[in-house]
């Protein structure tokens, strides 16, 4: 598996994703919104992209380590 297939199961909101079609401000709206809703939630909220969900983000993580 080539670094590009593996950075392709990050998170859809990671830049290292060549999958990722967000801009900065898409980002940071998406970091800000998952802060807020841990906040009023009092634990923390994971992103619900399909990758961080099924868990394919913490692999690709390891895997670039």
């Amino acid at each position: 598996m080539t670094k590009e297939e593996i950075s392709q199961h990050l998170c859809y909101y990671d830049k290292r994703n060549p999958e990722c079609t967000c801009d900065d401000s898409g980002i940071k709206l998406h970091e800000d919104r998952l802060k807020k809703e841990s906040k009023k939630r009092g634990y923390k909220v994971e992103c619900s992209c399909d990758n961080c969900f099924y868990g394919r983000t913490k692999l690709a993580e390891e895997l670039l380590k």
